[in-house]
């Protein structure tokens, strides 16, 4: 997947959270990133995995069903609980190295309409960042923080009346 499609589905994920009430950029770019984060995870599991047999999985036991594979064939609320779940239990994995578990410390889900959440993990989930010519993950995080700035020349960011 090219950068320009990369970019062209993050757009689109941020006017599907903004119509399902998350108005403010930093928290629909922080649970894009938790998503994409998940999908990563699950998706560099598999690939490890693969490679070597002595790779500690992360999703093992009863954290297999938090895993991105587990979400993306739910609907309703079924998907919404374990979402909700999914983002709650990220810095607990096992085999979590300790930075991704003090990243992820009380990450919750902030989506709470299951049409909006599953169009955003299905958009998510058609994402590919294995382009080896390039950092498509570097690039995407940048592009991220970006619709952070520009929000705020925007006007996105509001000081209350009272202040």
């Amino acid at each position: 997947m090219q950068l320009k499609d990369l970019k062209t589905n993050i757009d689109s994920i941020m006017k599907t959270l903004h119509t399902g009430n998350i108005t403010n950029p930093i928290e629909a770019v922080e649970q894009i990133t938790y998503f994409i984060f998940l999908k990563l995870l699950w998706e560099n599991e598999k690939t490890l995995s693969e490679i070597s047999p002595n790779y500690k999985k992360i999703f093992v036991g009863d954290s297999k069903k938090i895993s991105w594979g587990s979400l993306i064939t739910l609907t309703g609320n079924e998907l919404f609980n374990k979402a909700r779940e999914s983002l709650e239990n990220l810095s607990k994995l096992p085999n979590m190295n300790d930075t991704g578990k003090m990243l992820f410390r009380g990450s919750t889900l902030k989506i709470f309409s299951p049409a909006i959440l599953r169009t955003v993990i299905q958009k998510i989930d058609t994402m590919n960042f294995s382009n080896t010519d390039n950092d498509p993950k570097g690039d995407i995080y940048e592009y991220l923080i970006s619709k952070i700035k520009v929000s705020g020349l925007n006007g996105q960011f509001r000081t209350p009346r009272n202040i």
